[in-house]
């Protein structure tokens, strides 16, 4: 029976598209022969180290040759050749000695899952910029340009390579050229646990440990390389559905392809294109509030507003997902997106919770909607069968998995059945998972938004639990997710250490409401014990490490309010950290700011509905407790207003700056 190295080397070849399967008779004896291979001039490099080496490598029968004692040297082993040279033996010190659920191995895998993984990222990246560019895509292998035939002498037959002791055996038999025995090096590298890939920039085969043979000098040990790159690993995964979904908007807007990078274009570009809202003929102002953040609002005339009466409210959430593809689309910098649609009844700096007959606010691949005071009724039915098809239309396929989907009405509530045609998916990650709901949300979002969703993904074996959701204010709630990221937590997240001392934590999440989670995170330790005491700030410094990286990965999952406890095993208190998922708009004043006539009132607005405003008069920094705002504020003197909008269950907004001057009389 085969190892589990072997088959992963299997795997590897078996879906390398480079690798091409050729039966070879193996001859008894040995003999020279001449074959034809291509030069393209390439290096190799080992860990970003280039080998120093006259022995170039070649391409022969579709693959990259590597002179395997010089490739062995640059990964630091131990290499001798047999005294007729026909024999490479390579030492690699115990490092390869390992088991078959090692942590080398972990790193070889996930080395291979990345690299391939980057590369359909940078092929994307190129496909978006032949669409931008409005230019036929060709498609470019990452395969090095033969710059010179040659006609070489090479030996074959009875060349071995010895690993550590063992006899390896390749579907392409090894030969010798040059004094070195060369062998390809997609048929090695599952032996050395290394991932090779080339770099057309530099012409270079570059070689990457995984950690193994060579240590990652900036990672201290294995441990800290695998949190590194699962980190990696999701975020690729998240880049790649982010990708994937910008490329078929693109291709699938029907309007001219633009590269946004300015807030003043975008602007003009929406009013150009997004002129019409039904029978409304709206103005779009656009806005860059905070870091990557961007504040639409639409307004219309007075005499348009019989018009809006008579839209449905699908009609208006299907225009602002037009106008947040356009932007996501084509503004380069993804920003997100917090916008209204203005009452014309109302002044833009009116204080009045009626001012807005609608707020919208993205979040992650979703829009969430406030409709409360549009006047426009919402229809909380849907057509199942309209909701199925969409749903098999668009997401019948995800990560190389087909789901089925089946739903019923339960009054107002939608249950739904989703089925995929391979158990695989109970192993997913649980990133993996909740990416797929998160799809999933947008699209029945997409259908009709607000629904409440109770579903359940069923897997043909019965020994596997179904994963039970719901959708509820487009938020996903669920309990099965929850604890696999639990799971989760405590194997990345569950350890640190100093000197000769290491503790663990054990973390537990709760879910408050659909906008809140409550993390608990329980030490194996008392804040009693010697280590602790002796080198408390060295060791909570390293466990806040820790923490704020669970919540971080916690928080890339879940877009939630996270309140974060921390205990000893006696639940003494040692740490409470509060992060919000959602924030508060800044504050806006009228005027806004400069030379004003003394007695005039200055107005503060926010466009989060339900914020309070605190504010100072001396330029201080506003807090909870500082001045709440109830009414204009008259200015008689010169004065610098700061402001800030809190609102519970969002925390607090920037703080805004306003300088007035009084003018001086003639």
């Amino acid at each position: 029976m085969k190892t589990v190295k072997e088959r992963v080397i299997a795997f590897i070849i078996l879906f390398s598209m480079i690798l091409i399967m050729v039966p070879r008779k193996t001859e008894a004896k040995g003999y020279t022969n001449n074959i034809d291979v291509g030069l393209a001039g390439m290096g190799i490099s080992v860990e970003g180290k280039k080998i120093s080496t006259t022995k170039e490598p070649f391409i022969y029968e579709g693959e990259i040759w590597v002179p395997l004692g010089e490739v062995g040297k640059g990964l630091e082993m131990r290499v001798t050749f047999s005294s007729n040279h026909r024999t490479v033996y390579l030492n690699s010190n115990g490092k390869l000695n390992t088991s078959e659920n090692s942590k080398e191995l972990s790193s070889f895998i996930k080395g291979y899952e990345i690299e391939n993984k980057e590369k359909r990222v940078k092929n994307i990246d190129k496909e978006l910029e032949s669409i931008e560019n409005d230019k036929k895509y060709i498609s470019e292998d990452e395969f090095p340009v033969i710059k010179t035939e040659k006609n070489i002498s090479v030996y074959f037959g009875d060349v071995s390579v010895i690993l550590d002791g063992r006899n390896l055996k390749f579907d392409k038999e090894p030969l010798i050229y040059n004094d070195d025995v060369y062998v390809p090096i997609i048929s090695i590298a599952g032996f050395l646990y290394i991932t090779p890939s080339y770099n057309p920039e530099a012409n270079t085969l570059e070689i990457d440990s995984n950690g193994v043979l060579i240590n990652k000098k900036i990672y201290s040990s294995l441990d800290k390389l695998s949190v590194f790159r699962n980190s990696r690993d999701i975020a690729l995964d998240m880049k790649l559905v982010e990708m994937e979904e910008r490329k078929w908007v693109a291709e699938g807007l029907g309007i001219p392809y633009k590269n946004i990078s300015t807030v003043e274009t975008l602007q003009s570009y929406l009013n150009n294109y997004m002129y019409k809202l039904g029978n409304i003929s709206p103005t779009i102002k656009v806005e860059k509030t905070m870091g990557k953040w961007l504040y639409v609002a639409v307004s219309f005339p007075q005499n348009q507003n019989s018009n809006w009466n008579k839209l449905q409210r699908r009609d208006v959430e299907n225009w602002i997902w037009d106008l947040y593809s356009i932007i996501n689309n084509l503004y380069r910098e993804s920003p997100y997106v917090y916008g209204v649609i203005r009452n014309p009844y109302y002044d833009e700096y009116s204080s009045s919770v009626y001012k807005n007959y609608v707020m919208f606010e993205t979040t992650e691949d979703n829009i969430d909607f406030d409709f409360s005071k549009s006047n426009l009724k919402k229809d909380y039915r849907v057509d199942i069968s309209y909701l199925v098809d969409a749903l098999i239309r668009n997401l019948e396929k995800y990560k190389k998995i087909e789901f089925s989907y089946d739903g019923n009405m339960n009054g107002n509530e939608v249950n739904l059945e989703i089925t995929p045609n391979s158990d695989d998916m109970y192993s997913w990650k649980v990133s993996d998972k909740i990416a797929y709901l998160k799809r999933l949300n947008s699209e029945i979002s997409k259908v009709k938004s607000g629904l409440i969703v109770n579903g359940k993904i069923i897997f043909s074996d019965e020994d596997k639990e179904p994963i039970r959701f719901s959708i509820e204010d487009g938020k996903i709630i669920s309990e099965d997710l929850l604890r696999e990221t639990e799971e989760y937590l405590n194997s990345n997240y569950g350890s640190f250490d100093y000197k000769d001392y290491s503790y663990n934590l054990n973390y537990s999440i709760y879910q408050e409401d659909s906008e809140n989670l409550r993390l608990v995170a329980e030490g194996d330790f008392s804040l009693q014990d010697k280590g602790w005491k002796s080198y408390e700030e060295k060791l909570s410094g390293r466990m806040k490490i820790e923490v704020e990286n669970a919540i971080s990965y916690t928080m890339s999952l879940w877009a939630r309010n996270i309140f974060t406890e921390v205990y000893d095993n006696e639940m003494n208190p040692i740490d409470q950290i509060d992060i919000y998922n959602k924030t508060v708009g800044p504050v806006y004043a009228n005027p806004s700011e400069g030379e004003i006539e003394k007695g005039t009132k200055v107005y503060l607005y926010t466009d989060t509905s339900d914020a309070r405003i605190f504010y100072t008069l001396d330029g201080s920094e506003p807090n909870t407790g500082s001045s709440l705002y109830t009414a204009p504020i008259e200015v008689t003197r010169d004065l610098e207003i700061r402001a800030f909008g809190w609102r519970d269950g969002y925390g607090s907004g920037p703080i805004s700056s306003f300088e007035y001057k009084i003018e001086k009389e003639e």
